[in-house]
């Protein structure tokens, strides 16, 4: 289980790595890798998306493939057939229960209902990475993606002080329409 965890780690972040190169069609990596360190057995990883029909989700199945190659181990991408169906991606994981991987990385299509499924992969004792989208029940070992709430901070303070500098230069004389002056 220790070797395992930065197995995992390494694959997603050189999943990660590839599919912002891909997505970028920058000519270098965004991180470099040793890939040249194998794991000490071949572990099996599942990769559970929300949907094969977003682009989106279409370059984190490349990544994963490219990471399986690269890594040297076994990495089975897995999404519904209905786009974003969260009925089906509980039934993915608990599949994946009884297929014994090693670790799920799972972009959960609902950060509610999708704890239901975490938490039987934890009764398991498998290890659950959140792709993108961090799920709200169950225990995690890493969440890889955006911290919204971070991201998304600075952006009131630009548009209030933005609005407040052309809001100065308006003629504020007479808001009343026309025909009630």
């Amino acid at each position: 289980m220790k070797k395992l965890i930065p197995v995992m780690m390494a694959c997603v972040l050189v999943a990660f790595a590839w599919a912002a190169l891909a997505a970028a069609a920058s000519p270098e990596p965004v991180y470099k890798f040793d890939t040249s360190v194998k794991p000490a057995k071949p572990y099996k990883i599942a990769v559970v998306l929300k949907n094969f029909t977003n682009p989106f989700w279409l370059t984190h199945q490349k990544a994963a493939d490219q990471a399986s190659k690269d890594l040297g181990v076994e990495i089975t991408v897995l999404a519904p057939t209905k786009p974003d169906n969260v009925e089906e991606q509980i039934r993915i994981l608990e599949d994946l229960i009884s297929k014994k991987v090693d670790a799920v990385v799972v972009a959960p299509a609902n950060t509610q209902a999708i704890a239901a499924g975490v938490r039987k992969l934890n009764a398991a004792k498998i290890p659950v990475v959140y792709d993108n989208t961090r799920g709200s029940g169950g225990d995690f070992v890493a969440y890889i993606g955006a911290d919204n709430i971070l991201v998304g901070a600075p952006w009131p303070r630009k548009w209030s002080s933005a609005w407040a500098a052309k809001a100065s230069s308006w003629s504020w004389r007479d808001s009343r329409p026309a025909d009630r002056r």
